[in-house]
């Protein structure tokens, strides 16, 4: 009898000890689904955010003028949200807002990273309300899981690009009254030109791999494969100066512009350099008079490409007419010699009105090789593919690395 009981006493503890194991084991099978929503619901937002704040930042201009509510990188960041919002229903984004920060912005471990400047850096935020399940017996119903991204603009630091030029812009340049927009000149010297890295050596480049003229024209004319140049890197220079009826200001006008022309006044196609082979009209040369064609020019193509924004978008259309240059830190001393190395410290775009040949335009004297036109701004995706804007007319470059690119600091 005695056996019987103990057996009996321990059958009884051990349901009750399996009930309150089954109990225990429900609720936290229960807590782990409602900390599995959190955290489902946690990763949605943030992607969600990540991805507007990316497809917005692609629209920034690096001016205050885009960061209007209605703009161009709002509108954009709204719809993407919109867009990931109508393909997962389930797990909808709410609260979604946009702002523009003008303050010291900071990566995931809280190191600055810098004071962005207005229309230079794009947040996102929005959160996801999750039902909860179990949590409810305590009380808890709903939970709003809130996330945000910052996407800002940025030097670019490495550049692989056919717009990539071998013709090389001062840094001291840089930070002589310059101002987007300004129609610069490049091979006759002026007061803002003088010293250019020294007598002998002017704005000529030698890219790595690169061996002599052929190279050169090719790349002027953006039909040698692209190149890499990082900020940092040194790269050698070509003796001479790049215009003028010698060498260099030869090559120079045969990448750009033409390696000859025919008897009757056009080019063939082999012999086209870079602006002669621009395929929108808009742009391409005008044939009369011949001098407009010798030397690329259209009147008209600097008002046509500013014109071309589009208004959703605030971008400009791409061009043969512009190229990137190599900013590279000015020496003191003259440079002489083949291949001196200099370093890169930036890039800048500019947009070719055009390359004239040696004669008297506009009752000025010009050189062969000489070219003439518009610092712009660029900004790189990820992907490389380039997106032009053009800052407020006048605004002043602060940096001398003019071809920026979005970066992502969520």
């Amino acid at each position: 009898m005695r056996l019987f009981r103990f057996l009996h006493g321990r059958r009884g503890a051990t349901l009750i000890l399996a009930a309150i194991s089954l109990v225990v084991l429900i609720g936290m099978a229960a807590l782990a689904i409602d900390v599995g929503q959190l955290y489902i619901a946690r990763q949605r937002a943030q992607n969600v955010c990540d991805a507007s704040a990316l497809a917005g930042a692609q629209l920034l201009t690096g001016s205050e003028d885009c960061t209007a509510p209605d703009g161009p990188p709002a509108t954009a960041a709204v719809r993407c949200a919109d867009g990931n919002n109508e393909m997962v229903q389930s797990w909808q984004v709410e609260g979604f807002d946009v702002t523009f920060p003008t303050e010291v912005v900071y990566e995931s471990d809280r190191q600055a990273v810098m004071a962005v400047a207005p229309g230079s850096a794009i947040r996102t935020t929005g959160y996801v309300r999750v039902n909860y399940g179990f949590a409810r017996i305590f009380g808890f119903d709903t939970k709003d899981v809130w996330a945000s991204a910052t996407a800002v603009l940025g030097p670019k630091k490495t550049l692989t690009s056919d717009l990539l030029i071998p013709i090389l812009l001062s840094d001291q340049i840089a930070y002589q009254d310059f101002l987007f927009g300004d129609e610069r000149e490049f091979g006759v010297v002026e007061d803002w030109q003088t010293g250019f890295l020294g007598p002998g050596n002017w704005l000529s480049a030698r890219f790595e791999g690169d061996q002599g003229e052929a190279d050169y024209i090719d790349r002027l004319a953006g039909t040698a494969d692209p190149v890499t140049v990082a900020i940092g890197d040194y790269i050698g220079t070509e003796p001479g100066a790049a215009s003028g009826e010698g060498t260099a200001g030869s090559k120079t006008y045969a990448g750009l512009i033409a390696k000859k022309f025919q008897p009757n006044g056009t080019v063939k196609e082999k012999d086209a350099g870079r602006i002669l082979l621009e395929t929108d009209p808009r742009f391409q040369a005008s044939t009369t008079p011949p001098e407009y064609y010798r030397t690329g020019y259209n009147p008209d193509a600097w008002d046509n490409w500013q014109d071309a924004k589009d208004p959703a978008t605030g971008m400009y259309p791409y061009s043969k007419r512009i190229v990137i240059m190599p900013i590279i830190r000015d020496s003191e001393e003259a440079v002489s010699g083949a291949s001196t190395p200099l370093e890169v410290v930036g890039f800048a775009a500019f947009f070719i009105t055009r390359v004239y040949e040696t004669g008297v335009y506009d009752g000025e004297p010009r050189l062969k090789g000489d070219i003439e036109g518009h610092f712009i701004q660029c900004i790189m995706g990820t992907d490389e593919d380039a997106h032009w804007v053009f800052p407020a007319e006048g605004e002043v470059v602060d940096d001398p690395n003019m071809v920026r690119v979005v970066r992502l600091i969520s």
